[in-house]
């Protein structure tokens, strides 16, 4: 019984040390994204925003961020020939992160973060 009492209270100190942690390193970094006007762009694959699908919720995400203060961006590309320009023209405006949606776009997204290294990217 001491043992299990000993292994649920290190538990709990491991916890909330983790928390914490995440809280502290969190803090900062969101409330200076914040003042500084952090940005999100994200680019459709052909599908469009209203597919329903993949698209459709990375919008509605999008939409979420922006109520909490994130700029949101969007960009539809209507071929894949437009995926390139379309993350480029993300990256170009300053963008936070740049968000490519759909695995279509894998090459195109690694052609981009691979020119801009510095720069943040996330695919869906």
């Amino acid at each position: 019984m001491r043992k299990r009492w000993l292994t649920l209270a290190a538990l709990a100190v491991a916890t909330a040390l983790v928390a914490s942690l995440y809280a502290a390193m969190r803090g900062p970094a969101a409330s200076a994204a914040h003042k500084a006007g952090f940005s999100a762009c994200r680019v459709t694959d052909i599908g469009g925003l209203n597919d329903k699908s993949f698209n459709h919720l990375a919008y509605v995400g999008l939409q979420h961020a922006q109520r909490a203060g994130i700029k949101g961006r969007v960009i539809q590309s209507h071929s894949s020939s437009e995926y390139i320009p379309n993350l480029k023209a993300c990256v170009q405006s300053g963008a936070g992160v740049t968000i490519g949606v759909g695995f279509l776009m894998d090459a195109s997204m690694d052609a981009i973060a691979s020119a801009y290294p510095n720069n943040k990217f996330a695919i869906v």
